[in-house]
């Protein structure tokens, strides 16, 4: 029988390739059966160079031996694309590069899982990053890898799913002593990525690991019953290091109201981002919210204020989303309600057309409260002068600069005044005299955390960049990183890219490198 459709599938092929070479294309060949290996194999042997073979491998089980049909192949290790390349796949499908950026991320670059995901993507808009979502076939697929592994890998992996950002060395401290070895079954299975986003080749060490796509965690957890996940939650608070993963363990394992516990995570909210841990303090602050019973009203309306604004400048938009919809029901103030709405305008990839409509409402909200009202201008100005329209950036920033002196906020106004002194640059106005009111009023210091590109010190640096001071402006960006290293990343991709611009024009050609491959780092 083999050799009757050996003889069948040879005729066939001689029949095609009269005219011209034939591709024969196997996928997946790890599930190769050896009955199907015997009957391609005798037809590519009798019709020599006018079949091509190409065959591609990818996660299973392997193959014991080398099938009939695949002698005689060369063997090419096909690595993941790069962003550029996921941006340059992705933008005839009308991905913006901020979206498709994600995309990559979530995909791991691999081109299928990329062009699937963003297929999901296309006729969502992007505002506010939404989260990519999961196409039924992809997560019916990932949902049977995860059930195929064996028990010791799932139970790993289940654990990495219930981790705030979970390494190898975090698994093994939790019990799982095998963990670089379940790590690289689910590797093998194209479960997870390390976390520059490439396939791990070795598990060992602190390296992060990332489920790919990032939805796959969920879909972990929805096959888990809720009591395993919180007896779990409650063996990792137990193993957990730091405060603040501990207080998130043992929030996550109890979810009911608890005054004490809600105190517990905003405090650990606090000294995370302190440390310059955003995300996890952002996701703390939530669950401070949600953990608060109705007589921290109050305190609950402002985490969720601050979680979002903690959370926004690092782009984490998941997290903003998730703590929005609840910010809208809490009774915020109407400061809280405009802090949100600025912080909102934080989030890489806004279109402008959302920004204007965003802040169009927090205008509104403002009412007539000066201060608010000023806040909102001097957004207004700096989107303004983002989009080179400096008559208007001159003409919001002069608004919030008197608003703010009469509501008698001098930080307000520094930071107004370096958004008026920018644009004055632009048309040639009093830039040195304003921008030098304006570090005068802010004293020392980097400036608020996430916004430091905005800070007099920041400007001042800038500027003496433009006037080509560029010692001065290298050893004041130099002395502004040791500030923001711990901060929001935004704040420390910016210094070093300042530096970068500095450094080449200065010839300091060995830090401009270092600091460039961290800005990549950071950025990404």
């Amino acid at each position: 029988l083999l050799v009757a459709l050996g003889r069948a599938l040879q005729a066939l092929l001689e029949l095609v390739s009269r005219r011209s070479r034939v591709l024969l294309l196997l996928d997946d060949v790890q599930w190769l059966d050896a009955e199907s290996s015997v009957v391609v194999g005798y037809a590519r042997r009798r019709l020599g160079d006018r079949v091509g073979l190409v065959a591609s491998l990818g996660p299973g089980d392997g193959i014991d031996s080398d099938p009939a049909a695949l002698v005689d192949l060369h063997v090419l290790t096909v690595p993941p694309l790069e962003v550029a390349e996921t941006i340059d796949l992705l933008a005839p499908l009308g991905l913006p590069a901020q979206v498709a950026h994600r995309v990559h991320l979530d995909a791991a670059g691999v081109p299928a899982l990329a062009l699937a995901l963003a297929g999901a993507l296309r006729d969502q808009p992007a505002l506010l990053g939404r989260p990519v979502p999961l196409p039924v076939s992809i997560e019916r697929v990932l949902r049977q890898r995860l059930l195929a592994l064996p028990e010791e890998p799932r139970e790993t992996l289940l654990r990495a799913a219930l981790l705030h950002r979970p390494t190898v060395r975090q698994l093994r401290r939790s019990g799982r002593i095998a963990a670089e070895e379940d790590v690289r079954v689910a590797v093998a299975a194209g479960l997870v990525v390390d976390g520059r986003g490439a396939h791990l080749a070795d598990a060992s060490g602190d390296g992060e690991v990332r489920f790919t796509p990032a939805r796959l965690a969920s879909v972990l957890l929805d096959l888990t019953p809720a009591a395993r996940r919180a007896a779990l939650h409650e063996e990792l608070a137990e193993a957990a290091v730091r405060p603040a993963e501990r207080a998130r363990h043992r929030a996550l394992a109890d979810p009911r109201p608890r005054a004490d516990l809600a105190r517990e995570l905003a405090d650990a909210a606090r000294d995370a981002a302190a440390a310059g841990a955003r995300d996890l303090a952002a996701e703390l602050y939530v669950l401070a919210a949600d953990r608060a019973p109705a007589d921290l009203a109050g305190s609950r309306a402002e985490w969720l204020a601050t979680g979002i604004e903690t959370a926004a400048p690092g782009n984490h938009v998941d997290l903003v989303r998730g703590a929005l919809a609840d910010f809208l029901d809490a009774a915020p103030t109407a400061e809280q309600t405009v802090r949100v709405r600025l912080a909102l305008a934080e989030l890489a990839g806004s279109p402008a057309g959302t920004l204007d409509d965003v802040l169009a409402v927090a205008l509104a909200d403002a009412g007539d409260d000066d201060r608010l009202v000023a806040m909102v201008l001097l957004q207004r100005s700096r989107v303004a002068l983002m989009e080179a329209r400096p008559e208007e950036s001159i003409r919001r920033a002069e608004q919030a600069v008197e608003l703010l002196g009469r509501a008698g906020d001098d930080t307000g106004r520094a930071a107004a005044l370096t958004a008026l002194a920018a644009a004055y640059r632009w048309l040639g106005g009093p830039h040195d005299a304003t921008l030098a009111r304006a570090v005068e009023l802010a004293g020392p210091g980097p400036g608020a955390d996430g916004l430091v590109h905005t800070s007099p010190g920041y400007m001042a640096a800038r500027f003496a960049f433009y006037d080509d001071r560029l010692e001065e402006a290298w050893s004041a960006f130099r002395a502004m990183l040791a500030q923001v290293e711990r901060g929001a990343g935004t704040d420390e991709a910016h210094v070093l890219r300042c530096l970068v611009e500095v450094g080449a024009r200065a010839g300091h050609g060995r830090e401009v490198v270092e600091y460039a491959a961290r800005a990549a780092r950071v950025g990404a």
